[in-house]
């Protein structure tokens, strides 16, 4: 800590007056004199034991337009404490949906760790690029109560959908049937 303290203070009166038997000083002036000081302080810190998660890896990557495509997660708690009951949930956003954004995850040991599935959509018209979706875990603690961890994000690609040959073929097909009918008129013309 670095601070100012008062060190001293000075009083200054060039006289004594008395009248009607009340004493007052003539030129009364005080000064105060400071110093700086510096001291170091101990402080206690005690962290409390708990379970706290991080995501080891997230194999995400989705097509615009898919349904129920995997996104698979894996959690592992490095924390002090075990967790039971523990459930994974995910938050999601535009482009994605899902009726499966929860993964039971069960008894979780400090150290230990479990991979997860859960099955999303993404709209056709997604942009393709990086997404990163919000997850937390809601588990009971040693304590009986229920957590919910701190927000973690599983990195998630969308790509482009894929292109449909469909439509190129269509167009092969007509085309063929014009050329074809082109060339059968012209011999009926001829004959």
């Amino acid at each position: 800590m670095t601070y100012d303290y008062q060190d001293n203070v000075r009083v200054y009166a060039s006289k004594l007056v008395t009248e009607g038997g009340t004493s007052t000083f003539s030129n009364y002036r005080v000064s105060y004199v400071y110093q700086k000081a510096n001291q170091t302080v101990p402080v206690t810190i005690r962290v409390k034991r708990q379970a706290d998660f991080v995501i080891q890896n997230a194999t995400s990557v989705l097509k615009a337009g898919g349904k129920k495509q995997e996104i698979r997660a894996t959690y592992k708690n490095i924390g002090e404490d075990p967790v039971r009951d523990a459930v994974a949930r995910l938050s999601i956003f535009k482009p994605f949906s899902s009726t499966d954004d929860q993964a039971f995850i069960g008894n979780l040991e400090p150290g230990n760790e479990t991979t997860v599935l859960f099955r999303m959509d993404v709209d056709s018209d997604a942009t393709p690029k990086d997404y990163g979706i919000s997850s937390e875990i809601k588990y009971t603690d040693v304590n009986g109560d229920t957590v919910i961890s701190e927000s973690m994000k599983i990195p998630v690609r969308v790509e482009p959908a894929a292109q449909s040959l469909v439509l190129p073929a269509l167009v092969v097909i007509i085309l063929l049937i014009i050329i074809v009918g082109y060339v059968y008129k012209k011999r009926q013309n001829k004959a």
